[in-house]
């Protein structure tokens, strides 16, 4: 191969193996999700809902820890429990054979969304295995409660 094939080779491989990449830093979050219909407010029972989560890469951007989709039915009072991701790119909802784009503030706060002939009500639920914030102990109570393994930390005493 002569010389100028082999350079050219080289630029159009590293032009076509360069880009950017990412990593999603997002967190799931239980959300009961109410469907009803949008004409006589009665529940839609039965209705699939799922929802995904895309990005515009055009060719040069790879993500990685993208949020996996998930797909679940309605029960018979039109309601069910997905654990969305606060993704900051799209997030697709499909109710039926229609689709609305959610923002992250509808998954973190909560929203009622439109998809015809639908209305989806979005409520946030309350994690059960959320890190709640607990006041700290006083320092003289943890030595205490150390007892006689706070004597590993005393300097020994050198005898002459």
């Amino acid at each position: 191969m002569s010389r100028f094939a082999t350079c050219a080779l080289l630029l159009l491989g590293a032009v076509a193996l360069s880009g950017c990449v990412g990593v999603s830093m997002h967190s799931l979050h239980p959300t009961r999700v109410v469907v009803t219909d949008a004409g006589s407010n009665e529940p839609a029972a039965n209705v699939p809902l799922s929802v995904t989560y895309d990005y515009d890469s055009y060719g040069w951007f790879k993500m990685f820890n993208v949020p996996a989709s998930e797909a679940v039915v309605t029960d018979s009072d039109g309601s069910t429990v997905m654990n969305l991701a606060d993704f900051r790119y799209r997030i697709i909802l499909r109710v039926g054979e229609e689709r609305a784009f959610l923002g992250k503030a509808a998954i973190l706060e909560g929203a009622v969304v439109s998809v015809p002939p639908y209305k989806v009500a979005l409520t946030p639920m309350k994690s059960s295995n959320a890190l709640q914030p607990t006041a700290m102990p006083p320092l003289h109570s943890l030595m205490a409660s150390l007892g006689a393994a706070g004597q590993v930390f005393k300097k020994p005493r050198v005898r002459a």
